[in-house]
């Protein structure tokens, strides 16, 4: 299979033969697992610190706020950059979520967030009586 230039010559150092050009996902990559009693939150924040982060719990729904600023550098010029640089926001529903028994931390390029897993009320079967 033959790559196609598109934007020029950088491009095909970029490319995989089956999608084309490289993707760019501008949102929080996130996995989700169950651990214990809680879920665990592992979101991709890779450059960014603590302060760039911003957590909030409103309304059930968790929401993680980055901003990624960009670096000034005085000397060169880039031939092709995919380094992403802006705001990113995601929201999930996590249920009445007290913030206090929200727990964060952010190790080599990842923020956990571990949330209480609220055990689902069973649901009982009730049968209406025919006259």
């Amino acid at each position: 299979m033959k790559l196609i230039r598109r934007d020029g010559f950088f491009d095909d150092w970029f490319k995989t033969p089956f999608t084309g050009l490289v993707s760019k996902n501008h949102y929080l990559q996130t996995n989700l697992k169950t651990k214990d009693d809680k879920f665990v939150f592992e979101v991709e924040v890779p450059g960014l610190d603590k302060e760039d982060i911003k957590l909030s719990i409103e309304d059930g729904y968790l929401t993680i706020d980055v901003e990624k600023k960009g670096s000034k550098e005085a000397k060169g010029k880039y031939v092709r950059k995919e380094s992403y640089y802006g705001r990113m926001r995601r929201s999930f529903y996590v249920g009445d979520v007290d913030e206090k028994d929200v727990k964060a931390k952010c190790k080599k390029g990842i923020l956990y967030i571990e949330i209480p897993r609220e055990e689902s009320k069973k649901e009982e079967k009730h049968y209406i009586e025919i006259k």
